[in-house]
């Protein structure tokens, strides 16, 4: 079983934003989802069949339904094509699944890497992620993971070079699934010294922060964290305007928190939550390449000022024009919004 650490790779970002979850998240058990237990069984089928591959026994594993046997097959192809083209020797390097690192003397910080390659002085960090919420690999998690591995290295085997990667199948390019980015190792140890271990030693002296923002949307703490609490409490308070504004300031972000939340969980399932629905935000007209041209040649000088006027800014000065703007110009949305369904 995976150990779970009070500042991990899957936590860091939470911890950085605010110290007050490490406080207030093991106080509660944590809930699991049918979208991670479905990413915990493609993690244990792609580990198989990883090691099948490079010759080692492993459990078959059998179960998963077709979709995802697919999708864990084709993620492996593409993870054993980045390794090849990254030239490691496999029947030479020292690769590790599920290798679980941990830093310091409290037993605090560490965490467990999905896949680890140690060719030479180059050190290969990489992560699967099943959602479909793009991760880039020079985040967080990574940094943490990369920072962790050097940091515990024995002497004299710390690499020079740390590449990063995430194997995303929900974004799959034209070179495959794998995202990856390869630095200096003392560019992940500066980061981790700056941040991670500046984070460990306020909360082993006791000086916690709480902050209310995106991060509490993954964290497990809401019963009990005191900023969310006193926000609800301020709106019963005394008729007291000054109370409920010094409030409300902490009240915005836990808003939008809940937004981001309720979004993530409905682009994993769009059913999960009776009577809400995620609906895209409206529409915004951007020119199409070499609009620029057309309409300077039609309407001249005036289509512009500093810069190209925006669709809706040409079509008030020039009405007559709107139907080649129209056609100048692509309807994009820029994301989504939470909505009631409507009946």
């Amino acid at each position: 079983m995976t150990q779970h650490y009070l500042f991990g790779g899957s936590n860091i970002h939470r911890r950085l934003e605010c110290l007050g979850s490490a406080v207030e998240e093991p106080k509660h058990p944590s809930i699991s989802s049918a979208a991670a237990d479905r990413g915990t069984r493609m993690h244990e089928a792609i580990e198989a069949l990883f090691l099948g591959r490079i010759g080692r026994t492993s459990k078959a594993y059998e179960d998963l339904p077709e979709e995802d046997a697919e999708i864990v097959g084709g993620t492996l192809s593409d993870v054993m094509d980045f390794l090849h083209m990254n030239d490691v020797d496999l029947c030479k390097a020292t690769i590790e699944t599920e290798k679980t690192f941990t830093w310091g003397e409290s037993a605090h910080v560490g965490g467990t890497v999905d896949l680890v390659v140690h060719d030479d002085d180059h050190l290969i960090i990489l992560d699967y992620k099943f959602g479909r919420v793009r991760v880039e690999p020079l985040c967080e998690q990574l940094m943490f993971y990369a920072a962790v591995a050097i940091l515990t290295a024995p002497e004299g085997e710390a690499p020079e070079h740390v590449t990063v990667a995430v194997a995303q199948p929900e974004h799959t390019s034209v070179g495959g699934c794998v995202r990856y980015e390869t630095h200096n190792s003392l560019m992940f140890v500066d980061w981790f010294k700056r941040k991670v271990a500046e984070a460990v030693k306020s909360y082993e002296a006791g000086e916690i922060y709480y902050k209310l923002g995106r991060h509490c949307g993954y964290c497990n703490g809401k019963a009990t964290c005191p900023l969310q609490i006193g926000t609800s409490i301020a709106l019963e308070a005394e008729d007291d305007p000054s109370v409920k504004l010094d409030w409300a300031e902490n009240a915005l972000p836990l808003i939008e928190a809940i937004r981001n939340e309720a979004l993530m969980k409905l682009e994993e399932d769009e059913d999960c939550i009776p009577g809400w629905e995620r609906q895209p935000k409206r529409a915004v007209a951007r020119w199409q390449g070499g609009a620029e041209n057309q309409l300077i040649q039609v309407i001249g000088e005036e289509a512009r000022g500093s810069k190209l006027l925006s669709p809706s800014q040409l079509k008030k000065k020039f009405p007559e024009h709107t139907k080649m703007i129209d056609d100048l110009t692509i309807k994009e949305s820029s994301g989504y919004n939470v909505k009631r369904k409507k009946d």
